[in-house]
C-alpha cells in the first residue's frame, strides 16, 4: 500500500531551502573566519586555530542540552519550530559579531571578540537553530519518500549555497573595499539575506500533532548500505538515516527523542568542523604561514595543496566506508518483526513494550 503524502512540491522546496541560511553561516564562517583574523585582523593562525579547539568543547554540551529541549517544546509551532526560527536571530548577531573584531582593540583583546563570538554563535545560536531544522525531517511527515526528498533538496540547497559563498565572497569584499571594515559589511549582508530565508522555510511547513506522529512510522526498503547506497546517503540521504535511527529508538524505549537524535549529528559536524579549523590553523603555522605577508613561502604553499586536495579525499573514503557499515534498516525490521508490528507501521508506544 502506498505511504500517506503530507507534502506538496512548495513545502519540500521551501523546507529545504532553510540551508541557504544555514550555509550562509556554516560555509562563509569556515572558509573564511581564518582568511579574515590573519590577513585583516593580523592574528596568529595558530592561536585562532587553538581557541576554535576550545570552543568546541562548550558545542559538546549544548548540541544535547538544546536537543533535550527541543524534545520537551509544547508550543503552538510545534517542537522544532520556535527554535529553528528564534535561534537564527542570534546566528545573524554573532555572524556579524565574529567578522567586526575592532581593529583598534590590543591582540588579547581580539583574540577575547573573538572567541565570545565564536562560541555564543557555535554553541548557542546556530546549534538551536541547525538542531531544530534537522528535526524537522521527522516531525513534518512520516512518509519514508518525501523524507529522502527533503534531504535530496537539503543537499542541493546546501551544496549551491556553500559553492558560491566560496565563489563570491573574496570578489565582494574586494567590492566593498577589501579591508576589516569590508568583512563586517559583507557578513551584515549574509546574515540579512540567511534571516529571511530561514523565516522562509520555517514558515513553509508544519509540524503534525504528536499524536499522529506516533501512529505510524517509515517504511524501510533497504536491507544494508553498501559502498554505492553510502555514497548516495552522503550526498543527500543523511537525514533520512537519522529519522531511521530515530525509529530504532522510538522502537526499543517507547518515546519520540528526535531532537536529541539530530543533535548528536549537529554535535559530529561541528566538533569535525572545528577540530578541521583548528588543524588547518596549526598547519599554516606550522609550515611558516604569515597572513600579512604579500608573497608565503614555498612550504606554505605546498601545506595549502596538501590540506585542500589530499585531506578532503582521505576523508571522503574513510566516511563512505564508516557508512557502508551501517544496518539501521535491518535492525528496525527485526525488532517490528520480533514484537509483531508489520513493517510500515508502529501504532502507539504500547505495542514496543
Amino acid at each position: 500500500m502506498e505511504e500517506k503524502k503530507y507534502l506538496k512540491w512548495y513545502n519540500k522546496i521551501g523546507y529545504g531551502s532553510g540551508d541557504i541560511a544555514g550555509n550562509v553561516v556554516y560555509a562563509f564562517l569556515t572558509s573564511f573566519m581564518m582568511v579574515y583574523l590573519t590577513d585583516s585582523v593580523g592574528l596568529a593562525a595558530g592561536v585562532v586555530g587553538t581557541l576554535i579547539a576550545v570552543s568546541k568543547l562548550f558545542d559538546g554540551f549544548t548540541d544535547i542540552f538544546f536537543g533535550s529541549m527541543i524534545d520537551k517544546t509544547h508550543s503552538k509551532m510545534g517542537k522544532a519550530k520556535p527554535w529553528m526560527l528564534y535561534g537564527y536571530i542570534g546566528c545573524a548577531i554573532t555572524l556579524i559579531g565574529c567578522f567586526a573584531v575592532p581593529v583598534s582593540l590590543g591582540t588579547t583583546a581580539k583574540y577575547a571578540w573573538f572567541f565570545i563570538s565564536y562560541t555564543l554563535l557555535n554553541s548557542v545560536f546556530y546549534t538551536a537553530n541547525n538542531i531544530a531544522y534537522s528535526a524537522l525531517t521527522s516531525l513534518i511527515t512520516k512518509n519514508s519518500k518525501e523524507r529522502v526528498q527533503m534531504g535530496s533538496y537539503r543537499f542541493i540547497f546546501a551544496f549551491s549555497t556553500s559553492l558560491l559563498i566560496q565563489a563570491i565572497t573574496v570578489g565582494f569584499v574586494d567590492k566593498c573595499g577589501g579591508d576589516a571594515a569590508a568583512w563586517r559589511t559583507v557578513a551584515i549582508i549574509y546574515a540579512i539575506i540567511g534571516l529571511v530565508i530561514n523565516t522562509i522555510s520555517a514558515l513553509s511547513v508544519k509540524e503534525l500533532p504528536e499524536e499522529e506522529l506516533n501512529e505510524g512510522e517509515v517504511k524501510n526498503d533497504n536491507e544494508k548500505y553498501g559502498m554505492v547506497q553510502a555514497f548516495k546517503l552522503l550526498v543527500k540521504n543523511k537525514y533520512y538515516m537519522m529519522a531511521s535511527c530515530s525509529e530504532y529508538t522510538y522502537l526499543t524505549q517507547g518515546k519520540r527523542i528526535d531532537g536529541t537524535m539530530y543533535s548528536c549529528t549537529s554535535l559530529g559536524v561541528k566538533i569535525g568542523g572545528g577540530i578541521g579549523t583548528a588543524v588547518v590553523g596549526w598547519m599554516l603555522e606550522f609550515s611558516g604561514y604569515v597572513g600579512t605577508n604579500a608573497t608565503q613561502p614555498q612550504s606554505a604553499l605546498d601545506m595549502m595543496q596538501f590540506m585542500y586536495l589530499w585531506l578532503p579525499l582521505i576523508f571522503d573514503v574513510l566516511i563512505m566506508f564508516v557508512l557502508s557499515r551501517m544496518n539501521v534498516e535491518d535492525a528496525n525490521k527485526k525488532l517490528k518483526a520480533e514484537k509483531g508490528i508489520a513493517a510500515d507501521e508502529v501504532t502507539d508506544a504500547s505495542d514496543i513494550n
